[in-house]
């Protein structure tokens, strides 16, 4: 009797831990139906924001056919998630292991030109998502990166990057444009907003918002290039053959007071970095007050002319030490 109540025992609880599974799973399903986690449903909701143009700066003095002097381009930007390249599977058809985070390292570099050493590091540095890689508009480096069965963890976006055409040249004029005139140059970003499928790919017929960017402003300068890379070169050449700490130089149209040229040396990186403290950005064309000097002496000998116009070639005396003749 001992043996077959104890049997009794173990079947009733199996069978009382059943019907609490049972119960609780349909509780679990009655709840779920009726509270619903609106975190936890699946996201089909797309939306991606367009970067605008950012208008260039031109060379222009006669109003045609204009240089350009800065041009936004389209490029990619690159990013590297090193978790989701370690979690995802890398493996290229025909291939029966899958693609070491190493190997992901030297395909990123070699597409990109960047030292192996320093991809390897971004690889390997977990604690930072989302690295910038590189800004690129090679369009060989966008096809390797955006083949996942060659690198894994590569965030690619569209978007525009200045390019300088002409290097330095008018480096101090270019960043006081870019300061001055940002608002209307940068532009209007766009944006779509629509649902997505499975694979996070826009659904064309369930767009619900489509706003094109709006390119920025150009800029048009008076400055003539061809002039204003003679003035930089003459000028830089002065600088140095003197030993000058710097110079500048301003070439203005007598007749409507245009600026044809405007230079200040040493010139800067315009793609570097600065405070905008720092005494090599300024201008000093613009920035810098100094006395008319020996611009005055035209103007007192005009005068003279003016009160002795009939005797243009009178000698003047004056009392100094080691006196001279002057003559006009």
């Amino acid at each position: 009797l001992k043996v077959r109540w104890n049997r009794n025992v173990r079947f009733w609880i199996s069978v009382g831990l059943l019907f609490l599974f049972a119960g609780y799973s349909a509780f679990s399903l009655i709840r779920a139906h009726f509270h619903i986690d609106q975190n936890k449903l699946p996201q089909y909701d797309f939306y991606k924001k367009i970067p605008s143009i950012r208008g260039g700066i031109y060379c222009s003095p006669t109003g045609r056919d204009p240089y350009p002097i800065m041009k936004s381009m389209p490029c990619w930007d690159f990013r590297l998630d090193p978790v989701a390249m370690t979690q995802s599977v890398v493996k290229a058809k025909g291939q029966r292991k899958p693609r070491s985070p190493k190997a992901q390292a030297k395909t990123i570099a070699d597409v990109l030109g960047l030292p192996y050493g320093k991809v390897l590091s971004m690889v390997e540095d977990y604690s930072h998502r989302y690295q910038r890689i590189a800004v690129s508009d090679n369009r060989r480096a966008f096809e390797v990166l955006s083949d996942r069965s060659l690198v894994g963890g590569i965030i690619v976006r569209e978007t525009y990057e200045r390019r300088y055409l002409e290097g330095n040249r008018l480096c101090h004029v270019v960043r006081g444009i870019n300061g001055t005139y940002n608002a209307l140059m940068r532009g209007t970003p766009g944006e779509i907003r629509g649902k997505r499928d499975a694979h996070g790919n826009l659904i064309k017929d369930k767009i619900e918002v489509n706003i094109p960017p709006k390119r920025g402003a150009d800029v048009h300068l008076t400055v003539d290039h061809f002039l204003q890379k003679v003035v930089e070169g003459e000028l830089s050449a002065g600088v140095a053959e003197y030993g000058a700490g710097s110079g500048w130089c301003v070439i203005l149209e007598v007749d409507t007071g245009r600026i044809l040229a405007m230079a200040t040396v040493p010139a800067f990186d315009v793609k570097g970095d600065f405070n905008d403290g720092d005494l090599i950005l300024r201008n000093k064309v613009i920035s810098h007050t100094y006395e008319p000097g020996s611009v005055m002496k035209v103007i007192t000998a005009a005068s003279a002319v003016d009160a002795v116009a009939s005797k243009v070639f009178t000698v003047f005396f004056y009392a100094a030490e080691n006196s001279e003749i002057g003559r006009i």
